[in-house]
């Protein structure tokens, strides 16, 4: 998920889970899952500072978040990485 407000783009991982059987939502945001959503980020504020309509996000600050859901539980990191 990614969101934009007052100069910020925030990027979301999110990972749910109904039990903890295979282990926590927020364990499976490894650290190679980190690199990817970086470049993906880095593709993606490329691409809208060359659109003309998106040029604000061409001087963002960028925060990557985590939110895990257990069940009904919801747990949310912000700057998780």
């Amino acid at each position: 998920m990614v969101a934009f407000r007052d100069g910020v783009l925030a990027v979301v991982e999110v990972k749910t889970r109904s039990s903890i059987d295979f282990g926590a939502p927020l364990e499976s945001v490894t650290r190679a899952k980190q690199l990817r959503i970086r470049r993906a980020t880095r593709d993606f504020l490329e691409m809208m500072r060359d659109d003309v309509h998106h040029g604000e996000l061409g001087v963002c600050t960028v925060r990557y978040d985590a939110a895990g859901v257990l069940g009904t539980q919801l747990e949310i990191v912000e700057d998780a990485f």
